[in-house]
């Protein structure tokens, strides 16, 4: 028996730097076939949840099956599949662990199922309760750009002004606002209305009432005319002004009277009626007006001077100067 137990020893032992050799080949061709026959599909993971609770914390959105063997290559769709967790029976909420059920759904898949697993299998979800409340839409953030040089934002607009959210309480108590995609001004001339959406600070809370919102920005011109020539209505024909000074006046408006305000050839007018003779006079500045096609355009929001000291001299008697 002791001479037949030394002749297996002697056996096993002998050349055995190849069996080992043999060994790691036969395991490292068993990984790389396996390897090389395995493919993986994600599929959308389904929870269940109970009535009046939410999940307030991240969970796997995924499950991803592991195909192995030779069926393993076949191309499998995510709707021949189904998983779900069912957490319906967590009444009372908190941290829960539930488990990842996956069901073939596909009649054909079914008479001849693949090998396969999947992962997760078990996770912890966390059920809150869940809350609503009216939060504010804050649209100012979301402006951006610059107007061109001259345009200012003269009113900003928008409805509604109030959103109703709702989530797990934990995640809801900590928005005071909700935001909007953000609204560019830049190159923009005139008035205009957009639609946006609201946009809430985290994936767990939800706008309820609304899901965008209106806003209507007014945006107007600005422009200084200066070296505005004087014009002396009423002035007696045998009098003239001594170098009369130059005003400026101070326009707002659409990129229409922009463009145009220049050419439209704005004065000052003072009404001299009341002088008698040559002498120095204080005479008041009269509101200058906008031509009648660009009075719809804007408005003259300043002038100046509003009053100003001209000295009249009278004509000699050819009414040259």
């Amino acid at each position: 028996m002791k001479l037949r137990n030394s002749r297996f020893v002697h056996r096993l032992l002998s050349n055995w730097h190849q069996k080992v050799i043999a060994l790691v080949a036969s395991l490292f061709i068993y990984v790389f076939y396996r390897i090389s026959t395995q493919s993986e599909l994600p599929i959308a993971l389904k929870v269940d949840l109970p009535p009046g609770y939410e999940l307030s914390h991240d969970w796997p959105r995924k499950v991803t099956l592991i195909f192995r063997g030779a069926r393993g290559t076949e191309k499998y769709l995510e709707q021949d599949f189904k998983a779900t967790v069912d957490l319906s029976g967590f009444v009372q909420g908190g941290t829960v662990r539930g488990e990842v059920k996956v069901e073939i759904v596909n009649e054909a898949v079914k008479r001849n199922p693949p090998d396969y697993s999947f992962s997760p299998s078990v996770f912890d979800f966390v059920l809150e309760r869940v809350t609503e409340k009216y939060v504010p839409i804050d649209v100012k953030a979301g402006v951006r750009g610059t107007l061109p040089p001259g345009y200012t934002l003269e009113s900003l607009t928008w409805s509604p002004q109030n959103v109703l959210v709702r989530g797990p309480k934990s995640r809801l108590d900590a928005v005071t606002k909700a935001a909007i995609q953000p609204v560019d001004l830049s190159g923009r001339r005139g008035p205009f209305s957009i639609s946006t959406k609201i946009v809430l600070p985290n994936a767990f809370v939800r706008a309820v009432t609304a899901e965008a919102v209106a806003i209507t920005a007014v945006i107007k011109g600005e422009k200084t005319l200066e070296n505005v020539g004087f014009v002396l209505n009423g002035l007696r024909a045998e009098l003239f002004a001594l170098a009369p000074p130059k005003g400026k006046i101070e326009v707002q408006g659409t990129a229409r009277l922009m463009e145009n305000v220049e050419a439209a050839g704005l004065t000052l007018a003072v009404d001299c009626r009341g002088v008698t003779g040559p002498g120095e006079y204080t005479l008041a500045v009269s509101r200058p007006v906008l031509p009648v096609d660009l009075e719809g355009e804007g408005a003259i929001t300043a002038w100046e001077p509003k009053e100003v000291k001209l000295r009249f001299a009278a004509k000699v008697k050819d009414g040259a100067p």
